[in-house]
């Protein structure tokens, strides 16, 4: 070391700690914000649901174990000061592999590539160190250099590894969002639960279900259910069938919570909800849910006959549902439009008249791609667009 020159020794410590704050504050944000559903879903399916996974600790353990490995790295290696930041390496490799789960991972438990990846990269690792911690004098930190020739190797190093781990995910966008709209409605959030992925156009029938169940606790499905993303294969509400496997609430809870849970020769959402709508127990009750979610399925399929004759018989039958447009959901309203001979009496002027406004819009363009974008801007969260383009 030269002693003359002391910056190495004042910008040890900062290094370090520095380093080590960047560390665990990204690990834990890292486990406990965007992989602790991922994560409760793996331990629940490897578990067969007998244990379960708490995001705060995990992350705090889970954390804390990675870096003591850090630490121990740190102990078996005398790797200079500039390149401080890769006795990072195991753990951010460590942490990596740990969140690299998909769905294939939890049908059938394996480390696929990392089996190999994990140990070779572990061995260049090692050669690295190795290499590092003989360098010539006029490299290492006997050499004298400014504070940021110290500082830079460290920070790009450590931005690097950061970007590298944040990067490699098993899983789809779409997937965290199911996982977290499962979450937060078993927390009974359903108002967050219904608002997750919202402002995302990708969806899944997975997420389309939970999010009407969070809707539909909330009294709003009927208002809010075309509001959202929706795909042409999210037609049913009730993934009537789905592998309960890696689900931890399951089609079986939400058919539980509409009255009754599904017998095992029903095999549809429309199935399931007719023999539902058909038992005499419970017409006799208030079930406006239920009816929501009969009546919205009818919607998703676009079965505005049966949605018409339906929607009539309700209000006529419970109190539920009145004979005033003003009262009907959202969605209803907007249905009745395109059911006018059977729906006359539900349509408001102010609905009629936005009604034409979406046909005007939609005549003023020839091309076709440009009329569904421009549609999808302006009424994209009507059923007029779900009705016209959602196949």
């Amino acid at each position: 070391m030269n002693y003359n020159n002391p910056v190495p020794e004042r910008t040890r410590g900062v290094i370090r700690f520095t380093l080590s704050v960047l560390f665990i504050l990204y690990t834990f944000f890292y486990l406990y914000r965007i992989q602790g559903d991922l994560l409760a879903e793996a331990q629940f399916v490897f578990s067969k649901g007998v244990t379960t996974y708490h995001r705060l600790i995990g992350a705090v353990i889970i954390t804390a174990v990675l870096y003591l490995l850090q630490w121990i790295v740190n102990l078996l290696t005398r790797v200079p000061n500039r390149w401080y930041a890769l006795t990072f390496f195991p753990s951010f490799l460590t942490l990596t592999v740990l969140t690299d789960i998909n769905t294939k991972i939890l049908d059938d438990f394996s480390f696929g590539n990392w089996t190999w990846i994990y140990p070779v990269l572990m061995v260049l690792f090692v050669i690295l160190m190795f290499f590092l911690s003989n360098m010539p004098p006029e490299n290492s930190d006997d050499a004298d250099a400014t504070m940021a020739t110290f500082l830079w190797p460290n920070y790009l190093t450590m931005a690097a590894m950061i970007a590298v781990s944040a990067s490699i995910q098993g899983t789809n966008d779409v997937y965290h969002y199911e996982l977290r709209a499962e979450t937060l409605v078993m927390e009974g959030k359903f108002q967050e639960a219904a608002e997750v992925g919202a402002k995302s156009h990708a969806t899944s029938p997975r997420l389309t279900e939970l999010r009407a169940y969070a809707l539909s606790k909330e009294g709003k499905l009927g208002d809010c259910l075309f509001t959202y993303p929706l795909d042409s294969v999210g037609k049913q509400l009730i993934l009537i069938g789905d592998s309960m496997s890696h689900h931890r609430f399951t089609y079986q809870d939400i058919c539980k919570d509409l009255g009754a849970t599904c017998g095992k020769n029903i095999h549809t959402c429309a199935g399931y909800l007719k023999v539902m709508m058909a038992t005499d127990t419970l017409k006799r009750k208030e079930t406006s849910q239920l009816n929501d979610y009969y009546l919205c399925t009818l919607l998703l399929n676009k079965k505005l006959d049966l949605f018409a004759d339906s929607l009539m018989s309700m209000c006529i039958f419970s109190d539920s549902l009145t004979s005033k447009y003003k009262d009907l959901p959202r969605a209803y309203r907007e249905a009745a439009v395109l059911s006018q001979n059977y729906l006359v009496d539900y349509i408001d002027e102010e609905m009629e008249g936005r009604y034409h406004d979406y046909c005007q819009l939609r005549d003023s363009y020839n091309n076709a791609l440009e009329r569904r974008n421009y549609l999808r801007r302006e009424f994209g969260d009507t059923y007029w667009w779900y009705y016209d383009y959602v196949r």
